[in-house]
């Protein structure tokens, strides 16, 4: 079954590394915006965490 996830890597494996590079703050900042971003009118593909 494929993943509902419209981007790689899923959401949450996204926000706990974006926690483990960059911390609490701008971990969950950067989790909240990758959330608000994944819509069905929205981009998909391969979105890494900055570093």
């Amino acid at each position: 079954k494929p993943s509902p996830c419209r981007f790689t890597p899923s959401c949450s494996n996204y926000a706990l590394e974006a926690l483990e590079k960059h911390g609490f703050f701008k971990g969950t900042a950067l989790s909240a915006r990758r959330i608000f971003r994944c819509h069905p009118f929205g981009a998909f593909g391969h979105d890494p965490v900055p570093d």
